[in-house]
């Protein structure tokens, strides 16, 4: 990538900027403020992540299944359609009960903990 013109420096931006700082400070109070939230309650927390994961699992399914549909070849394509249906069932899974599906992953870390 070449650039072609040299109108964007950084002083242009900084005064693009000064005039919207207002933004960029509330931006960084209001997640300060999630962070605070998310430290204070971390089952909370853990929940909305596993929610979030879940729905980009079902958004890659969906794009996976897309993808396979319009691929050459059958043996290719059902792969990418069979792997787009576990995706979507995993988030479908995490996003209906977040709190196990945070667990599972966590399980072998639990059992190989040995207490005193």
């Amino acid at each position: 990538m070449t650039s072609t013109s040299s109108t964007h420096s950084l002083g242009s931006a900084l005064s693009n900027l000064s005039s919207k700082w207002g933004w960029a400070v509330a931006l960084g109070i209001a997640l300060i403020l999630c962070g605070v939230v998310a430290l204070l309650s971390l089952v909370v927390a853990t929940a909305v992540a596993v929610i979030w994961i879940g729905v980009m699992m079902i958004t890659a399914g969906v794009v996976e299944i897309a993808h396979g549909y319009k691929m050459k070849g059958w043996g290719r394509s059902i792969l990418w359609m069979i792997t787009g249906a576990l995706y979507i069932i995993g988030g479908f899974v995490a996003v209906v009960d977040p709190l196990p599906a945070s667990i599972i992953g966590g399980t072998n870390a639990w059992q190989t903990r040995t207490v005193p």
